[in-house]
Formats: structure tokens, sequence, C-alpha cells
């Protein structure tokens, strides 16, 4: 599915990503680790084509992802409802008045009607335990609520490809169980897992572990 081939990426001429090839498998759990600065995040948003290799190619399901390919906003639409991202910083994620809206967002971009955006919304709403947040504005939540809602709006879009920037960052024991929990559940339907993280909370599950 994903194939990452001689990736090299520079900030500001300070080299990230030197010669990094990697192949990701339909259904594969994966957890990324390494120091900082050493272009894990980096990594993260070349795989949702937010940043692009300078030398190397990037495929997804045997399709160059590229600065071109992007441009073509039919074919951007299709990609990234085939990926979800969850940001490190759930407060830059989440910015509707409603954890509803919030959920709802994506398939209204993707102009879904009405009944289908509120059926998408109950199911992510269950599926995450989030429903008695229903009417609440996501910046009063709590840290943990926050993730789960930040999970829920991007498997709105019921994505092959879910993605997590340091999930764990400032949530209590409780919510770390619930998203150790959540992850395993949906690895085992099959969806794709990449996971940057500095803990070792995932390591157990994940079929392989990727040293940057």
């Amino acid at each position: 599915m994903i194939k990452l081939d001689d990736i090299c990426f520079a900030y500001d001429s300070t080299p990230v990503l030197k010669h990094f090839s990697t192949e990701i498998a339909d259904g594969e759990f994966v957890v990324i680790k390494g120091d900082n600065g050493c272009g894990k995040s980096t990594l993260l948003n070349i795989i949702n084509a937010l940043e692009f290799a300078e030398i190397g190619t990037y495929t997804f399901d045997g399709t160059v992802i590229d600065k071109k390919a992007v441009k073509n906003e039919q074919f951007a639409k299709a990609f990234h409802q085939k990926i979800g991202y969850v940001f490190q910083n759930t407060d830059a994620q989440l910015f509707c008045s409603s954890v509803y809206d919030e959920i709802a967002f994506a398939p209204r971009q993707m102009q879904l009607d009405e009944t289908e955006i509120a059926k998408r919304v109950d199911d992510m709403l269950k599926l995450t335990g989030t429903e008695h947040l229903k009417e609440r504005a996501p910046f009063h939540l709590s840290m943990g609520e926050k993730k789960k809602v930040a999970v829920a709006s991007v498997l709105a879009m019921n994505p092959q490809v879910l993605i997590l920037d340091e999930p764990m960052n400032f949530l209590d024991k409780k919510s770390r169980q619930w998203l150790v929990e959540f992850l395993n559940q949906m690895h085992s339907v099959g969806k794709t897992i990449i996971i940057v993280s500095h803990t070792d909370d995932f390591d157990k599950m994940a079929d392989r572990i990727i040293e940057l």
C-alpha cells in the first residue's frame, strides 16, 4: 500500500530525512520511534501529502503521490479520504462549535447528504463513547475527550489508514488505556495503523517498529 523509496527532506538546508526507504502493507500496525528532530512528524506529513520529499518517491496503492498529483482536486479529495491523520496537538485539529459539527465536518466537505452525515456522526459517537459530548464545545473538553473527538472526526470518512502523531501526549492513565484498546480494535478490523510515539504503549501491539 505505502512505499517510500530513498526519501530525502530538509528544513532550511538542514537534513531531516536522509535516503529513507520502507514499505507498509495493508492492515499493518507500525510504530515509528526516534530522537527529537529526526524526522518522525515530517515522515507522517509526507505520507499524508502535507509535505513532499525533495528526493525520492512516495507511492500509495501504486500511485505516485507528489505535488503534481495533489494539484488535481478530484484526486486529492479521493486520496485524503483514505488517510485519517490525528495531529500531535489536538487543539489545532478541533475548531467547530460542537462535537457533532466537528465529526460532521469532513463528511460535509465531501457533500454527503445530511441523513448519511447524521448516521456517520452517530456511529462515531457510539464507537468512541462520546455520545454524551455531542452538543459540547470541543475546546471545553478534557484532553482525553478531545483525543476521542479527534479520532472520531477522522474515522467519520472511514479511511484505510489511521495516522497518529504522539497520541499519548497530555493524556491521563484512563485515556491512555482507552486509546491502546481502541487502536487494537481498529487494527483487528483491518485498518492500517501508523503511530509516532516516544512511549512503549503500542510496542507489543505493533507488527513492526521503525527506528529513525
